[in-house]
């Protein structure tokens, strides 16, 4: 810690968050990341996978990642996709039945809760710093 700061010193390749720099990552790391992004844009956007690795491939910062093991990744898991659910739905705990992409019931009752949840977590902060007076604050300091 800092004398004159609450913050702990920052520790080489860490920012002042603790979190790791970009120019500390391993190439394999960044692999992983933009291996994740290609999957995430083949599932969700359903795009075919040689648009998705020539996007890929121009993104800033692919040059650092390791390209074997991104593709390896990528065509690896879109190609092995049906047997690797089949070896993890029988692990899965239950599925979501009777909920559809557009149940609003489900939405809006979701919503209320962590609204809810989030009022609550914020009231009792809120109510001791109520109590609070600023000027004995002020003047310790």
């Amino acid at each position: 810690m800092t004398a004159d700061s609450s913050l702990p010193d920052k520790l080489p390749g860490r920012t002042a968050t603790g979190a790791r720099k970009a120019s500390a990552k391993s190439a394999r790391t960044r692999a992983r990341e933009f291996a994740l992004q290609a999957l995430y844009q083949h599932l969700v956007g359903r795009n075919d996978a040689p648009s998705i690795d020539t996007f890929t491939r121009d993104l800033a910062g692919f040059h650092k990642a390791d390209t074997v093991h991104y593709d390896a990744l990528l065509h690896g898991c879109i190609q092995e996709a049906a047997e690797q659910d089949e070896l993890i739905v029988p692990l899965l705990d239950r599925w979501v039945f009777g909920v559809s992409r557009f149940d609003p019931v489900t939405f809006v009752s979701v919503a209320a809760v962590l609204c809810l949840t989030t009022a609550l977590a914020a009231l009792g902060p809120a109510i001791r710093a109520s109590r609070w007076d600023p000027m004995a604050s002020l003047r310790a300091e």
